[in-house]
């Protein structure tokens, strides 16, 4: 969702007018990220560790997973709203690094969820 920001090509096929039309936009980004963690039906298993980008993998493998579940993050679009929605977002990602550990086999972190 951050990388659309700045990046809007590259996520135009996830970001697009089935994704608009279709946002329940209910939840909070932590509770989405705990459905995700559970959801091992849809995550369960398709990634390894060898995978190199993992982000990319996801978005290739399970594209309408990743907008089901963004549509779900609810965003009041006023000024005030989208403060509230940014600052929840950092927050998110502040703690999405400090969830994830320095991988053994490597001296760097490595985030390895879509979110």
């Amino acid at each position: 969702m951050a990388e659309t920001a700045v990046s809007k090509h590259r996520l135009a096929h996830l970001f697009n007018d089935e994704y608009f039309n279709n946002k329940s936009g209910d939840k909070k980004i932590i509770d989405i990220i705990n459905d995700v963690i559970k959801d091992d039906a849809e995550f369960g298993g398709f990634l390894t560790h060898d995978e190199d980008n993992k982000f990319q993998v996801t978005l290739e493998k399970k594209v309408d997973a990743v907008r089901n579940y963004a549509a779900q993050w609810k965003i009041e679009e006023t000024e005030e709203g989208v403060k509230e929605a940014a600052h929840e977002l950092f927050d998110s990602l502040i703690l999405a690094y400090g969830a994830t550990a320095i991988r053994p086999d490597k001296k760097t972190i490595r985030l390895d969820f879509f979110l």
